[in-house]
């Protein structure tokens, strides 16, 4: 059975305490230092919602993975425009912390990153800023196009919405612009994994999205299957995923 460490650190970006679950396998790793996937979760969750809601310590222990999952509150994995920075904290801070604390690669071969609904657009947001970080990147049931996100499909009250992101949503935290940046640039993303269920209320987006790669030609894998915006998906999802980054 996997170990479950969960404790907190203090950081430096945050000013303040921030708490983290971090599961590793059972055994040895074969070269001391376990791969490592950076696991986000969605919209009012927490450190421990993929622990407590799913089977991801027994899914990390199959695949010989360690998991990292922090707490970024509902902050979209943004730098706040009145808030933490977040985005700063889970890209830079907090896998420097881990890589110094825990036997996890520094091999971005080896490093994953992924995460559901508000953590889906943050997995996919961060690695599109940081490609060359990233082995694979897994969104599921993404919140992947807030720009055109009608206010009210956002479960969050306006002044918080406004405290995460301003008045309005700037082009650096928009996927579809990031990704066609990319493209531009001639900058390849790390292999990518999409799923979203069928009666998912971010399907439409989903399918946007997927329209973008498509017209960018950018590859990835998608998976659809009748779901929800729910924990028996993600659930489901993130075996898959494993799957995904094991090939």
């Amino acid at each position: 059975m996997a170990a479950v460490f969960e404790g907190a650190f203090r950081s430096v970006v945050l000013h303040k305490h921030v708490s983290l679950t971090v599961i590793f396998p059972d055994r040895q790793a074969e070269s001391g230092k376990w791969p490592v996937l950076y696991l986000l979760h969605g919209l009012n969750g927490d450190h421990r919602s993929w622990l407590n809601l799913t089977s991801i310590a027994r899914y990390a222990n199959e695949a010989g993975i360690a998991v990292i999952c922090p707490d970024a509150a509902n902050s979209f994995y943004c730098d706040m425009a009145y808030g933490g920075r977040y985005y700063t904290y889970v890209s830079e801070e907090l896998p420097a912390y881990c890589r110094r604390t825990f036997p996890i690669t520094d091999d971005p071969k080896q490093t994953y990153i992924a995460g559901l609904s508000m953590g889906g657009y943050g997995a996919l947001k961060i690695a599109l800023r940081n490609p060359e970080r990233y082995g694979a990147v897994g969104c599921f049931s993404g919140c992947v196009d807030l720009r055109n996100t009608p206010i009210d499909q956002i479960p969050m009250p306006r002044n918080e919405l406004i405290g995460v992101f301003g008045e309005s949503i700037s082009a650096e935290e928009d996927l579809f612009l990031l990704t066609s940046g990319m493209v531009k640039d001639k900058v390849a993303l790390p292999p990518l994994y999409l799923t979203c269920g069928l009666s998912d209320y971010l399907y439409p987006q989903t399918a946007r999205y997927r329209r973008q790669l498509d017209f960018l030609h950018v590859p990835y894998v998608y998976d659809e299957w009748p779901g929800d915006h729910d924990w028996a998906f993600w659930d489901r999802s993130i075996r898959h995923f494993f799957q995904f980054i094991a090939k």
